[in-house]
């Protein structure tokens, strides 16, 4: 009998999509950003643009530094990543046992800063050495496209029914993939982004970010401002919170991310029943386990219970977002629009274009 051969990656690249109430799921990867850097990588050998002897590099301190380092070594291609002292000693671990070199840049402890930094040296880096690919998660249009086969499954799973989708915001790759390929189908979906304070991606000034994986100060070419309906901005102990809530009350074990899309779409299910909303789910929770699962971290990170919100206040312009959550009905308008006469160049004054 004839058999399918299949690589490990090709058995979890697809999400999960778990029913959490009447009108709430889940779209539950085991690890998201692998689903980019398959693509990128099989997109890059299928024109020759990589060989055996390309390296790949990428700026990350998180998911998709393993999604590129597990690929690699299937493909058994070299691979170099550029993070900071953000990144986990476990995470770091991985990559090396993975066959990847992870550069640590040190500097200033914020993270924004860190960020720049580690573009300046990847850049450097490929100054000064030939054959090598350069993934540019923020930049690159395959990251987007990564994300159709989603949308694809999503329209499997809600044939003719009306629905939403809430996902976290750092690259826009994956919000922004998914419903440009839902609304081929029906430009009706709601898109519904979550960011957090201190991130410059929807207006904000640019401060210090406790919680990781989603915000950025670079603003990335990804990031399509006008599919977004809503944008909320959520801190880093309501994300926390629910994150613990998702494992406690519904066996879901998923960072933190999942955690501030699952407040957002939580809300939204309520006051809308006849809509199903889906909120992505990024990656499972083993890399936190340290962190946000410890009781002991946890406790001395999150003991502030009055900075957790059970509903958002809405407001007009991102200059009066507060936290511990606001949100904006962004009504598919450029960034541009919705800053309105607010200075626009103070509130993305340290972003990279």
């Amino acid at each position: 009998m004839d058999t399918v051969s299949i690589k490990a990656t090709d058995a979890y690249l697809l999400p999960k999509i778990i029913q959490i109430s009447t009108n709430l799921f889940i779209c539950a990867f085991r690890l998201m950003k692998s689903l980019p850097a398959k693509h990128i990588i099989d997109l890059g050998i299928k024109t020759g643009s990589i060989n055996k002897k390309t390296i790949i590099v990428e700026s990350s301190s998180g998911s998709l530094a393993l999604g590129i380092g597990l690929i690699c070594a299937e493909e058994n291609l070299r691979f170099k990543i550029f993070s900071d002292t953000a990144i986990d000693h476990n995470l770091k671990n991985q990559l090396k046992l993975l066959g990847g070199e992870v550069i640590i840049i040190k500097g200033k402890s914020d993270s924004d800063s860190l960020q720049i930094q580690r573009l300046v040296a990847l850049k450097k880096y490929i100054e000064e050495t030939s054959n090598v690919l350069w993934m540019k998660q923020y930049d690159n249009v395959a990251n987007q496209e990564a994300y159709a086969i989603v949308a694809e499954q999503l329209m499997l799973c809600f044939p003719n029914q009306k629905i939403g989708l809430v996902g976290s915001v750092g690259s826009g790759g994956s919000t922004c993939g998914i419903i440009k390929k839902l609304r081929h189908y029906n430009k009706a979906v709601q898109l519904i982004g979550v960011d957090v304070f201190g991130s410059t991606l929807f207006g904000l000034e640019n401060a210090s970010r406790q919680l990781r994986g989603l915000g950025n100060c670079i603003m990335p070419k990804n990031l399509i401002h006008e599919y977004y309906d809503e944008v909320h901005w959520i801190n880093a102990n309501t994300a926390y919170h629910h994150t613990i809530e998702l494992y406690k009350h519904y066996a879901l074990f998923m960072g933190p991310t999942t955690g501030a899309a699952f407040v957002v779409a939580r809300w939204l299910a309520n006051k809308h029943p006849k809509t199903n909303w889906i909120f992505t789910g990024p990656d499972e929770g083993y890399r936190y386990q340290d962190t946000i699962y410890n009781p002991e971290w946890y406790e001395q990170q999150t003991h502030d219970l009055t900075s957790l919100a059970t509903q958002p206040s809405y407001v007009n312009n991102p200059q009066f977002a507060t936290p511990p959550w606001s949100a904006i009905h962004w009504d598919r308008r450029t960034i541009s629009d919705v800053l309105g006469n607010v200075n626009e160049t103070s509130c993305t004054k340290n972003c990279i274009y």
